[in-house]
């Protein structure tokens, strides 16, 4: 009897920036593939190994649990706005990776940030605003600016 060897949330993250296009922000790949719309089997890796539940793709996405699971039966694609969406959280994960190990990114995704006033990351995902900001406070980090 094998057991199954999960990749871990930095492999996964990394072998859809490669497979994307987002590995080498190449914008005008990342946009024609989030027009194509990204197929569920990317969201389900990311459900498996990245940092965040269902429950948090269902809030990123807007969309309702139900309606996922809906999609999983159908393997239908998303459409161009969640596909982006799900791109843009990509190369924030594959960011995060750089700046700290896959648990403490984890824990940090779900603390009260001084730096987004007092928010959790994870809640500021669900637009592109929030995005932004979370991967400036990303590189702040990084550069050792925590103000």
């Amino acid at each position: 009897m094998g057991y199954e060897i999960k990749p871990s949330a930095a492999q996964v993250v990394e072998d859809i920036r490669l497979e994307y296009g987002a590995a080498n922000n190449d914008l005008i790949k990342l946009m024609h593939k989030s027009r194509a719309g990204l197929p569920f089997s990317v969201y389900e890796r990311l459900v498996e190994s990245g940092p965040c539940t269902a429950a948090d793709w269902a809030r990123i996405l807007h969309l309702s649990e139900r309606t996922l699971q809906r999609y999983k039966k159908s393997q239908r694609r998303f459409d161009a706005q969640q596909s982006e969406r799900i791109l843009q959280c990509v190369m924030l994960f594959s960011h995060a990776l750089e700046v700290f190990e896959k648990e403490t990114f984890r824990g940090w995704l779900y603390a009260e940030v001084k730096n987004l006033g007092y928010l959790k990351p994870i809640d500021m995902l669900d637009n592109s605003f929030g995005i932004d900001r979370v991967d400036t406070t990303l590189t702040h980090i990084e550069h050792g600016i925590y103000a």
